[in-house]
């Protein structure tokens, strides 16, 4: 089987943070903090151990990137944003599997791009084809937050899309094809480094799911999907601002100085810590239209009197949007 896997250019390391010197009310505020996120490293590295032990934390698995699509796929659908599967779509961090991309190209998609910070599909990068193709003949609902818990981009319905759908991008035909020749539909680049990875102008849909929280760079990387995208292309993004197990709350990383910061993310969780305004910011300086975001609201957490000086600027709303659906058209 030839698979297409490109390497462009190293990695980009995070960039240092330089240190800054503490008052005495910045220390006595600092010590809880400091004493937080060391208990929240040494929980992560028990989590992680156990997800080893049973196989958590994938992504990989077909009912995952069903509903990941389908959600990106109808939510925007009831936007008014899709009247159809779109022809060319990237991704931006598939993680372990390009099983979203392949969930797409059963649905009717022409060509699929995978990007990501490097390397991380191991096995068969087929693997799930056969039974995300089973799921969409067999026109499954889109699961639910009981059956997969993904509850974003929201839906109004979760009937499978049969009017978005193209049949016979799906039949046993269409899935030999992919098998035998997968280069024709998919290429996967990591690690990337530049946008002329792809081509300008030649994206109609691209997606993330969970994925801009961790990239150190966000203006370089809308720049790069604006660039991308055809004009009235669409970006569609899931973006979470939660904590990621550097805290003992949800929101409890904003209460972190820099040097603070560097403990708590000793075992590099790897989110950049930017609130929804930050996103909207770089968006719209990228040269994309946001054209609306749905976000999820929590009243737990810490409240503005807990935030660390470092993030002041924070507004009440940025302190209590755990997570936002956005998306954004290049006009």
């Amino acid at each position: 089987m030839c698979f297409r896997r490109e390497a462009v250019g190293p990695r980009t390391g995070l960039p240092a943070i330089p240190s800054s010197p503490c008052s005495l009310r910045t220390v006595r505020r600092t010590i809880p903090a400091a004493v937080e996120a060391g208990v929240t490293v040494g929980r992560r590295a028990l989590s992680r151990i156990r997800d080893r032990r049973h196989g958590g934390g994938s992504t990989s698995s077909a009912a995952y990137c069903y509903a990941v699509w389908m959600r990106h796929l109808v939510a925007l659908s009831e936007a008014g944003l899709l009247a159809r599967v779109p022809t060319s779509v990237a991704e931006l961090g598939p993680g372990d599997s390009i099983g979203v991309g392949l969930a797409g190209i059963l649905s009717g998609v022409r060509s699929y791009v995978a990007v990501d910070a490097a390397v991380f599909v191991r096995g068969d990068p087929l693997e799930p084809l056969d039974e995300l193709a089973r799921m969409i003949r067999d026109r499954t609902p889109i699961p639910d937050v009981l059956e997969m818990p993904i509850g974003s981009p929201p839906l109004r319905s979760r009937e499978f899309p049969l009017a978005l759908i193209d049949p016979e991008a799906s039949s046993p035909e269409a899935v030999a094809a992919i098998r035998e020749r997968p280069d024709r539909f998919v290429r996967y680049v990591a690690p990337w480094t530049m946008s002329e990875i792809i081509p300008p102008d030649s994206v109609d849909l691209l997606i993330s799911q969970a994925v801009m929280e961790h990239v150190s760079d966000v203006e370089a990387a809308y720049t790069a999907m604006a660039k991308w995208l055809r004009k009235g292309g669409i970006a569609s993004h899931q973006v979470d601002f939660r904590s990621h197990g550097t805290a003992l709350t949800w929101n409890g990383h904003w209460r972190y100085s820099r040097s603070v910061w560097r403990v708590a993310n000793l075992r590099k969780s790897g989110i950049n810590r930017l609130p929804l305004s930050a996103h909207l910011r770089a968006l719209e300086a990228a040269g994309l239209e946001v054209v609306g975001h749905v976000d999820q609201i929590d009243t737990e957490g810490i409240d503005d009197g807990a935030v660390h000086d470092d993030w002041r600027h924070l507004s009440s709303a940025d302190l209590r949007t755990a997570s936002a659906w956005i998306n954004a058209r290049r006009t």
